[in-house]
């Protein structure tokens, strides 16, 4: 599977920087896969709420946001994470990041969670 590295390493903002070496450094580790999640805004759901209030907002703006790609919840967060360990693809072949429409696109390849479960 081809590995594309990450332009953000060469971004003028730190934070970009740091992210991208990070998933460099993942990528670069030896893994036999890797997958690399970038979510826009977070819906938190069943019960778990943002260590941040601020974050919160995110839950207000996300159905905005959502058909643009730029949303996601921890449900689908957590969908994605499995379906990626079993294998489960979607988008282009050797794709490796993942935006929220993306892990969205992804959690629906893993329907393993009833999203009535408390």
């Amino acid at each position: 599977m081809p590995l594309r590295r990450s332009l953000d390493h060469e971004s003028n903002t730190l934070w970009a920087r740091v992210k991208g070496r990070a998933e460099n450094a993942v990528l670069d580790a030896g893994f036999a896969r890797a997958v690399i999640f970038r979510p826009g805004a977070i819906v938190a759901k069943r019960g778990i709420k943002h260590s941040v209030r601020l974050y919160g907002l995110s839950s207000l703006l996300a159905p905005l946001m959502r058909p643009f790609g730029m949303a996601t919840s921890t449900v689908e967060i957590g969908r994605a994470m499995i379906a990626a360990v079993l294998g489960k693809r979607v988008g282009e072949p050797g794709q490796v990041r993942f935006d929220s429409a993306g892990i969205n696109r992804l959690a629906m390849a893993c329907p393993l969670v009833s999203e009535k479960v408390a």
